[in-house]
């Protein structure tokens, strides 16, 4: 079941909360909101020399260096509930109200696939966080701190869709931070839904009757099993961070099933280090 911590308790996943009113719950209960700055804007110099690199792939962003001391500090302190704020030359800094939250369920198991079967794997948790942008009625956030990265995927009501990652052209610790009206790649979209002969009236009726008690559409937690390939345990170099790999996306995810009341959670992930040997 989804558990979203309030005020150091877990909510219940029959009751889902989004990251907005999460974040307001956090604030008219009176809890505090640790500060952190784990990510510090990279030198002028060091950003001229990423704009060569990534002239083909982004219009525009920013360049952000891991803190490796605060970014240690805010692992091991793991605060319920977190403000960090991105600073930015292309627009305003990024101010980030962010809660807790777990996207795997209570009986989480991690295992690793050989010959034998699936082994039990010892795992080891990185932090989760949902929240807003400050002062941006609308906004979501859903980030989470690994040992030398920070993942989040962002919306924001002017900007649109913002994404922190490492930057895959720069040193280690390197992070960019861009909004998707900088991609200069972006796949064209195509809907292979055929249409429909319904009218106006007829849809709006449907639409209705869907959003009718939205906030208890789905009274149970729907549960995810995840398989991982090889070639993505080869890449991230263990089992634990495949692991964590794959619960970082999938925080974006049930964020945003969350937004529209639907829980889920992550029960299972198997890792398959020794798949070659099934082949």
């Amino acid at each position: 079941m989804l558990q979203l911590p309030v005020m150091g308790q877990e909510r219940d996943a029959e009751s889902p909360i989004a990251a907005p009113a999460l974040v307001a719950a956090q604030i008219q209960a009176g809890a505090e909101f640790a500060s952190a700055s784990p990510l510090i804007a990279a030198s002028p110099l060091r950003h001229s020399l990423a704009e060569t690199a990534l002239a083909n792939d982004l219009s525009a962003f920013d360049l952000l260096n891991l803190d490796p001391i605060s970014a240690g500090q805010l692992r091991s302190t793991s605060p319920a509930n977190l403000e960090i704020s991105l600073p930015r030359t292309t627009a305003h800094d990024l101010d980030l109200q962010l809660v807790a939250v777990r996207p795997t369920t209570d009986d989480f198991v991690l295992t690793s696939i050989n010959k034998k079967g699936e082994i039990p794997e010892q795992y080891s948790p990185v932090l989760h966080y949902w929240g807003v942008i400050k002062d941006q009625p609308g906004s979501w956030v859903a980030l989470t701190v690994f040992e030398n990265e920070i993942m989040a995927v962002m919306h924001h009501p002017t900007e649109g869709t913002i994404t922190l990652g490492l930057n895959p052209k720069g040193p280690e610790g390197e992070h960019v931070l861009f909004s998707s009206s900088a991609e200069l790649n972006q796949l064209p979209f195509n809907c292979g839904t055929m249409g429909t002969d319904m009218t106006p009236g007829e849809i709006r009726d449907l639409h209705n009757q869907a959003t009718n008690g939205s906030s208890s559409r789905v009274s149970k937690c729907v549960k995810v099993y995840f398989e991982c390939e090889y070639d993505m345990y080869l890449e991230k170099g263990s089992v634990t961070n495949t692991a964590n790999y794959v619960t970082g996306l999938f925080n974006v995810v049930s964020l945003l099933y969350a937004l529209e009341s639907i829980p889920v959670q992550i029960s299972q992930i198997a890792v398959g280090p020794a798949r070659p040997f099934l082949r």
